[in-house]
C-alpha cells in the first residue's frame, strides 16, 4: 500500500518489507527485514493526514487486532477488506492513548461490532469505547499471536505502547513494537496533556531495552522532518544522513518510512541517546533527563 494516495485503498496488500530499507553494504542495520514471518498477515493503512493504521492476524484463529482505529470509515474499508479476502474476524483494538485521532472510531465500532474487544491501559485515563485495560507488562495469547502492554506516559498521561509477537516452531519471533505517538521512526512525542519529562525519559529508556531485532511501528509519518532536526543537532552523524536520504526518497514515492528496528533507532534517533557526550554537550546539561528536555524543546520551536 502506498501512503499518500488514498487510491491505495483499492489494492489493500500485506505490508510490504520494500518499504523497510534494503539490505546491503551501506545498511545501518544487518537485520534482514524480508525475513520476518508475521509480514505475511499485517497491513498498513493511511487515514486522516497522516496517521497510520495496522492491523495484524493471527494465522491460526484468523482473528485480527487493530491498533488505534482513529477513522471509522478508514478503518472500516481496510478492516472489511482483510476479512472478506483473507475469512477472517475483527476480535480486538488497541488504543494507545485517548487523543481522538488515535480514538476516533473506537464508538463507533463498539455500536457496530459490540462483540469486539476495545483494549487500553489501566493507567486511570478513560479512553472511547474501552471495554477491557491491560496493566503494564501484561499480556494475553490469540492464537499464536503473544501481545503484551508497555506504560510509556509522557506523551499524554496514561500511554501505553503494545509488543505483538507471532510464537510458532517456525516464527522469525520478531516483536512488532506499536508505539502510538511516544516513538517515533527519528524522534519522540511531545509532552502534552498530563505526560512530563520525567515520564517521557523512563518510557524512552524503556522502549530503547528491546531487543535490536525489535520493528518500529509508530502512528504518524513524521520520519522526514524527525531526521532533518536530528541532522540539525547531530551534524557529522552519518547514520542519519544516510536514514533521512532514504526517507526523502520513500516520502517522495508516497511510501512507507515505518518498520525501522531498534538497533537503528539507537543510532540515529536524538532522543534514544541522551545519555551520550554529544547531547549533553549540546544541551550543556549532564542529567540525561533536562538534556532530553531541552531537546525536545529545541524540536518544538524547530
Amino acid at each position: 500500500i502506498g501512503f499518500f494516495p488514498k487510491a491505495a485503498f483499492s489494492n489493500l496488500e500485506p505490508f510490504s518489507p520494500g518499504s523497510v530499507q534494503a539490505k546491503d553494504e551501506d545498511r545501518v542495520s544487518q537485520y534482514d527485514p524480508f525475513r520476518h514471518s508475521l509480514f505475511k498477515s499485517f497491513w498498513v493503512y493511511p487515514y486522516l493526514e497522516d496517521n497510520y493504521g495496522y492491523v495484524v492476524m493471527d494465522q491460526q484463529t484468523k482473528s485480527l487486532i487493530a491498533i488505534d482505529t482513529g477513522s471509522f470509515p478508514e478503518s472500516q474499508y481496510a478492516i472489511e477488506t482483510i476479512e472478506e479476502e483473507h475469512g477472517a474476524k475483527l476480535t480486538h483494538i488497541l488504543t494507545t492513548h485517548w487523543h481522538d485521532d488515535h480514538t476516533g472510531g473506537n464508538s463507533e465500532w463498539k455500536r457496530y461490532r459490540p462483540e469486539v474487544q476495545i483494549i487500553s491501559g489501566d493507567t486511570g485515563v478513560k479512553i472511547p469505547g474501552s471495554t477491557e485495560r491491560m496493566t503494564d507488562l501484561q499480556t494475553f495469547q490469540l492464537g499464536d499471536l503473544c501481545i503484551c502492554c508497555f506504560f510509556t506516559p509522557g506523551h499524554t498521561k496514561g500511554h501505553v505502547s503494545y509488543i505483538v509477537t507471532e510464537v510458532t516452531e517456525t516464527s522469525t519471533k520478531t516483536p512488532f513494537l506499536f508505539s502510538g505517538d511516544a516513538l517515533f521512526v527519528g524522534g519522540c512525542g511531545r509532552i502534552l496533556q498530563g505526560g512530563s519529562v520525567e515520564e517521557l525519559y523512563d518510557s524512552l529508556m524503556k522502549l530503547r531495552g528491546l531487543p535490536n531485532e525489535t520493528l518500529l511501528f509508530c502512528g504518524h509519518e513524521y520520519t522526514k522532518k524527525n531526521l532533518m532536526f536530528a541532522k540539525t543537532v547531530d551534524p557529522k552523524n552519518d547514520y542519519v544522513e544516510h536514514k533521512f536520504n532514504w526517507a526523502s526518497q520513500m516520502v517522495d514515492q508516497g511510501r512507507y518510512t515505518v518498520g525501522s528496528t531498534m538497533m537503528e533507532e539507537r543510532m540515529y534517533n536524538p532522543f534514544l541517546r541522551v545519555n551520550e557526550p554529544h547531547f549533553k554537550e549540546l544541551t550543556g546539561e549532564d542529567d540525561p533527563v533536562r538534556v532530553l528536555a531541552k531537546l525536545r524543546k529545541f524540536k518544538d520551536l524547530a
